[in-house]
């Protein structure tokens, strides 16, 4: 973090610096907490209309006039699974700025890392520029920086809507089937031995 030159007092430049990244950080933290509160509040009324929907596939059985729930079932799943994806990468965006802004106020406050060369401060937006990057693409503290685990769980989260999807889709497919093979019967002929000859349909 850059120096003011008109200031006379280092301590009250070192509070104001952390009070701006400590801001900075919370509300970001909060951004987040918020999209996630949003993202969690979808996913659940997604997977009470998909259930709702199996019910009534369920109750007897899945028939040929069954295809527009199961078409259902599939735009709801694919609506999760974009939905989804947007969210998660607002809230890494949100995650990945806040542990920038933590990293900035550690090295201002605590003097990260402990051990080996010290990190020079940086200003607001070199801050905010590292934290948009991809990770491969970062070079500040490269080396000290953790593999973030929590994707883990953001792709499941993406992958069940899609999961959804798929098997509504072949659901549909089956109901079709019925449909069209509705009412057909076949007509076999045999010789005078009993063995089968020919299949027709009527």
């Amino acid at each position: 973090m850059s120096h003011n030159n008109q200031s006379t007092d280092p301590n009250n430049l070192l509070e104001a610096q952390k009070d701006v990244l400590l801001g900075m950080y919370c509300e970001n933290r909060a951004h987040a907490r918020h999209y996630e509160d949003q993202r969690a509040t979808i996913s659940n009324i997604i997977m009470l209309a998909t259930v709702a929907l199996i019910g009534v596939i369920a109750q007897d059985g899945l028939k040929p006039d069954d295809w527009p729930l199961t078409v259902a079932v599939a735009l709801v799943g694919a609506f999760g699974s974009v939905f989804t994806t947007i969210y998660f990468r607002r809230i890494k965006r949100f995650e990945k700025r806040s542990d920038e802004y933590l990293l900035a106020l550690d090295v201002l406050v605590f003097g990260w890392p402990p051990k080996g060369e010290k990190l020079e401060g940086r200003h607001l937006q070199a801050i905010l520029k590292e934290a948009d990057l991809p990770d491969k693409d970062k070079t500040y503290a490269k080396e000290h920086r953790t593999p973030s685990r929590r994707e883990k769980m953001a792709w499941f989260r993406m992958f069940w809507p899609l999961a959804i999807t798929l098997l509504a889709l072949l659901a549909t497919r089956a109901a079709l089937y019925r449909s069209n093979n509705a009412g057909v019967s076949y007509k076999i002929k045999t010789d005078s031995g009993g063995c089968v000859v020919k299949v027709e349909k009527n």
